[in-house]
């Protein structure tokens, strides 16, 4: 058995203090994934509480819950690497706040009460909120994953339709223009 001299003793106890210490905090908890396994293991746990939190944040916007979500799996947006974590940290505020880590079979008030949880604590974590919310309701308004449907929340017809000119114009638009003061326009 090796003995540890005092000072290797507490540089190794020094070691696992800080290490516990940043453990607590959100960026070293992300890069270490210290967030709880099921959360890696269950994509349908975490679409269920993403699902939950876009439907949160867009209470009136009468589209199903998986298409709300789908932002948060989108590879073109830099949070699809930080969908588990935001997850298991709802239910962690869930379980906290509400007495249950089931952040989806909340009521609205109680989840809205946890993301506005979330948007309180630190700043790493209110930009992670505060992005995962921007992006859902821009995915919504914008109609970026329905060009054909658009947002009718907004009367967003989304992609562009040609329109007959009756639809385009005044019914009788010569009379807003100018008389001519020639029948062919030339002065000469």
């Amino acid at each position: 058995m090796e003995r540890l001299s005092r000072r290797e003793a507490l540089k190794r106890l020094g070691f696992l203090g800080g290490a516990a210490l940043a453990a607590g905090c959100t960026p070293v908890k992300v890069l270490l994934h210290t967030y709880p396994e099921p959360f890696d293991r269950d994509a349908a746990l975490v679409d269920r509480v993403l699902a939950a939190l876009a439907i949160t944040v867009l209470p009136d916007a009468g589209v199903d819950a998986a298409t709300l979500a789908r932002p948060f799996y989108d590879e073109r947006f830099p949070l699809h690497r930080y969908r588990n974590f935001l997850a298991s940290d709802l239910c962690a505020r869930s379980e906290r706040l509400c007495g249950t880590d089931r952040f989806e079979l909340l009521g609205q008030e109680e989840r809205a009460r946890v993301v506005e949880d979330g948007l309180a604590a630190d700043a790493i974590t209110e930009k992670l909120y505060t992005g995962a919310i921007f992006l859902a309701q821009i995915a919504f308004f914008a109609g970026i994953y329905d060009e054909e449907s658009g947002c009718t929340f907004l009367d967003f017809e989304g992609r562009f339709r040609p329109r007959p000119l009756a639809e385009q114009t005044y019914p009788d638009a010569e009379r807003f223009l100018a008389r001519a003061a020639t029948v062919d326009g030339n002065y000469a």
